[in-house]
């Protein structure tokens, strides 16, 4: 990841406004299934706030439910860590220079198979799951390259 990118996370976290009442049930429209939605809401506000705005940006260009979806649910892990801002931003940087991380920074770090695991007992589109477990280890063979960079560029952006 970039510096720049993860200094915009930082702030964007840190100043990140709760869901209002309407984007909250535009969420819950999005995603359709209870036990999806109950696992979106599970997030620290910040946490929606970056998958919602990631799932908006997907469903204004027309992309697949399920990618829109995929946008919205992808950091679900993380909320395992019980992790703010500045704890997030201490494992991002122990890990630039190679610290292995413990605890709850060994829970930050593998959010994408956590959340995973959590969407495949759930019964979410397997794309979701691919998606989720790799979302920052590189495309999974379940998605096509355009897909990839959708999703990514969602998540980049938001």
């Amino acid at each position: 990841m970039q510096l720049g990118h993860l200094a915009r996370r930082f702030f964007s976290f840190a100043t990140a406004l709760p869901l209002s009442i309407e984007e909250s049930d535009d969420a819950r429209s999005l995603l359709g299934d209870e036990e999806l939605s109950d696992l979106f809401f599970a997030q620290p506000a910040a946490d929606q706030r970056h998958g919602y705005d990631a799932g908006s940006w997907l469903a204004a260009r027309d992309m697949p439910m399920w990618m829109v979806q995929a946008g919205m649910l992808h950091d679900i892990g993380k909320r395992h860590a019980r992790m703010g801002r500045w704890g997030r931003a201490t494992t991002t940087a122990l890990g630039w220079v190679g610290v292995v991380p413990r605890g709850r920074m060994s829970i930050y770090t593998a959010h994408g198979p956590i959340g995973a695991k959590e969407l495949g007992a759930s019964g979410a589109d397997a794309r979701i799951v691919a998606y989720t477990a790799h979302h920052h280890d590189g495309r999974p063979p379940e998605l096509t390259d355009a897909e990839w960079n959708q999703l990514d560029e969602a998540d980049r952006r938001n």
